[in-house]
């Protein structure tokens, strides 16, 4: 009796649990679904800022939350579009929803983040100390040197190393992964298009409406006048920034293809590459070939790679031989090498000048007037820089901005992130997947020779996707 009355209360019980398991799994199948959808409402997002605007704003942060509760990955990559959407926009305030929806879920997103990694059974990742570590430092030099530059910290440093703890400590499963890789397909695909687009009339039909005509844009310094030159600005307006974005995707699309290839994966990685070539900027190129040098696919032989090496060395001639005029006066193009050796003579000079804490976050422009320019009569001499730029160099601008030991802090942080990342990837795919990641940084560190890359877009997907390559359990 008592047998057949456990029994019962259990099958009672159990049959809503069941029911209920029934749903949730239907629920987390439509993942996808909802991020194609989030993608749509985020660019439609950007077309009325009346009512209606509002109203699919709003829609596509309640996107985000809803995609945040049953899939972190495709959350993580409907935020990051958002970046690339609106942080162009250059609002200095929070703003309203209105205005920047996506720091309305950038809340959302961390909420669920942090709620996630905190249920979690598993150990934090070992390198939490470092970027601890370097957080609390950067905090403390900024509450000293420069205190309005602190929101620029927060999300160009802090929200980024912060992102990449979370989803290590997530560990996300191959579910939440595919679900990442298919949303940088989507936003790949976009600025891609969109950097094709701009170089033909359709620029009007743009969306953003404001990619096309800058009047639409808030006014703003840096932007008073549109790219030209033949360089497309994509998404993010700056060539750089736009083709260091593209390049970070394309790498995260080709870890893909260690399972398998299909045609729309394929396409968008076509997209990115063209974004890339129509930067018409040389350190996104040299970054792309370089980590295609190192590691060129899943090969399954060195020779297969030596193979795949010579063939992508010809391609890259091929297309800079058929670009035309654009492409080769771009390369021979001396005058921005030298812009950036005056830069980097002042830079170096700061250094000497401040060795141990720097001249403050955001504070190199303003110092650099101070201090001579490039290095002498050791490389020819080019008309001063009058502006208040950045070093176009982030080693240079940490070194320069925090002074050696915030560049000793920066890159203990850094070195241990990858680490981890590299040694998790080892295990899971071996050698091809340490050198996957070994790439994607190349990836990263040849472009930011080139660029100060305190830019919130592309630093939150480079540390977190090394977050999630950290910490996932596949």
């Amino acid at each position: 009796m008592d047998l057949n009355t456990t029994s019962l209360a259990s099958a009672v019980a159990g049959e809503p649990t069941h029911r209920l398991s029934t749903s949730w799994q239907f629920i987390r199948s439509q993942d996808n679904v909802l991020l194609y959808l989030s993608f749509v409402l985020l660019v439609l997002s950007s077309v009325d800022n009346g009512p209606l605007g509002g109203i699919v704003k709003l829609f596509w942060i309640a996107s985000v939350a809803a995609l945040t509760f049953i899939n972190i990955g495709a959350a993580f990559a409907a935020y990051v579009g958002s970046l690339a959407i609106y942080s162009p926009l250059h609002f200095e305030a929070w703003g309203s929803p209105l205005q920047r929806p996506d720091n309305y879920a950038l809340v959302i997103l961390f909420a669920g983040m942090l709620f996630l990694a905190l249920n979690k059974e598993h150990t934090w990742p070992r390198f939490d100390a470092y970027v601890f570590a370097a957080m609390i430092f950067f905090t403390l030099h900024i509450s000293m040197f420069s205190r309005m530059a602190f929101p620029a910290l927060l999300k160009t440093i802090c929200i980024p190393l912060a992102a990449c703890e979370l989803l290590a400590a997530i560990k996300l499963e191959e579910r939440e992964l595919d679900a990442l890789q298919n949303g940088m397909a989507i936003l790949g695909s976009y600025m891609g298009l969109v950097s094709i687009l701009e170089r033909t009339p359709a620029i009007e039909w743009i969306l953003p409406y404001w990619v096309g005509n800058p009047s639409l844009r808030p006014l703003d310094p840096s932007l008073d006048e549109w790219i030209g030159s033949g360089r497309s600005g994509g998404t993010l307006l700056q060539p750089a920034f736009n083709g260091l974005l593209l390049s970070l995707i394309f790498w995260i699309l080709l870890s893909r293809f260690r399972r398998s290839t299909s045609w729309p994966l394929m396409l968008a990685m076509l997209f990115c590459v063209a974004g890339c070539f129509f930067t018409y900027t040389r350190g996104v190129w040299l970054g792309l070939l370089l980590a295609l040098m190192w590691f060129p696919g899943w090969c399954s032989s060195l020779r297969q790679k030596n193979v795949r090496r010579t063939v992508l060395m010809c391609i890259a001639a091929v297309l800079i031989v058929a670009a035309g005029g654009m492409a080769r006066d771009r390369l021979q193009d001396d005058n921005t090498i030298y812009y950036r050796f005056n830069l980097w003579g002042a830079g170096l000079r700061l250094v000497m000048a401040h060795p141990l804490l720097g001249v403050g976050f955001f504070n190199f422009g303003p110092a650099m007037t101070d201090v001579d320019q490039g290095f002498g009569s050791l490389i020819p001499s080019q008309p001063d820089v009058q502006e208040e730029v950045p070093s176009h160099n982030t080693l240079l601008t940490v070194l320069a901005e925090f002074g050696s030991l915030g560049f000793l802090f920066y890159s203990a942080a850094f070195l241990r992130i990858v680490q981890r990342a590299k040694n998790n990837s080892y295990r899971l795919w071996g050698g091809p997947g340490a050198h996957w990641v070994f790439s994607f940084v190349i990836i990263y560190l040849v472009n930011s020779q080139f660029i100060s890359a305190f830019e919130s877009t592309f630093n939150l997907l480079f540390f977190g996707v090394l977050g999630v390559m950290a910490g996932t359990l596949i």
